[in-house]
């Protein structure tokens, strides 16, 4: 049986400004545009059809992008993607056997790891154990959330310039390279919202990542932490 696909597909500008990219946004206009993310992924999620919000950027040629002024894209699906699916039943699952949040264990684990990068009151960042991309990170949330929408008004300044933070000093630490950004988020209890950021280094492999489903990473994440702290430390001083 054929069904009808469905959904929607939208462009956020994210500024006026040709040239303001995350690394270089003004923390006013960083809060303007977390705030349209908030506005659409309500009104997007109010469908009945409506199962998923995905709110990712694509940086760069490399990274997929077609556009080069400042944007962000909202894709709603109606059905969960299988990745975060997963997230999500095993979120669940520690959820029913510990009564407390996955999530909040790795954050609090990750926080005095060599993996650590860089926090402030409301949010930290860290390279992911056995990360895919060499340099990837990932921003959390201290405060159990499912979802930007739970964010105050503190914390989405705070979120603001966590993202500057971290972009300047990516784009500080590797020449403005090319990456790939995704919220992950789904209103439950038990989940606990983050980003995921993936810059575009590894080149030569991906006809055996394509073909065996194998991701090699040639920067370790502690390795890449390091790094990465540095760089952001440096971005946050100049701030």
């Amino acid at each position: 049986i054929l069904k009808k696909a469905i959904g929607h597909h939208e462009v956020i500008i994210e500024t006026p400004n040709h040239d303001e990219h995350l690394s270089q946004a003004r923390i006013t206009q960083l809060i303007q545009v977390i705030h349209a993310y908030r506005d659409r992924l309500k009104a997007l999620s109010s469908l009945d059809y409506v199962r998923y919000v995905s709110i990712f950027r694509n940086y760069g040629a490399d990274a997929g992008a077609s556009l080069f002024h400042p944007h962000t894209q909202i894709i709603a699906t109606p059905i969960i993607p299988s990745i975060v699916n997963e997230e999500l039943i095993k979120s669940e699952k520690y959820w029913e056997e510990n009564k407390k949040c996955i999530f909040c264990k790795i954050i609090n684990e990750e926080e005095k790891s060599e993996r650590f990068i860089w926090k402030n009151d409301d949010f930290i960042v860290f390279s992911p154990w056995a990360s895919v991309h060499p340099f990837e990170f990932w921003i959390f949330p201290k405060r159990h959330q499912p979802s930007i929408l739970f964010m105050s008004e503190r914390e989405i300044r705070s979120f603001a310039i966590t993202i500057r933070v971290s972009f300047g000093g990516l784009r500080n630490l590797l020449d403005d390279p090319s990456y790939n950004l995704g919220f992950h988020m789904i209103t439950s209890d038990c989940y606990h919202w983050h980003v995921e950021v993936y810059p575009r280094l590894m080149q030569g492999l991906e006809g055996f990542v394509k073909s065996t489903g194998i991701f090699v990473n040639t920067m370790p994440p502690e390795e890449a932490a390091i790094c990465l702290k540095e760089a952001f430390e440096k971005e946050e001083d100049e701030l």
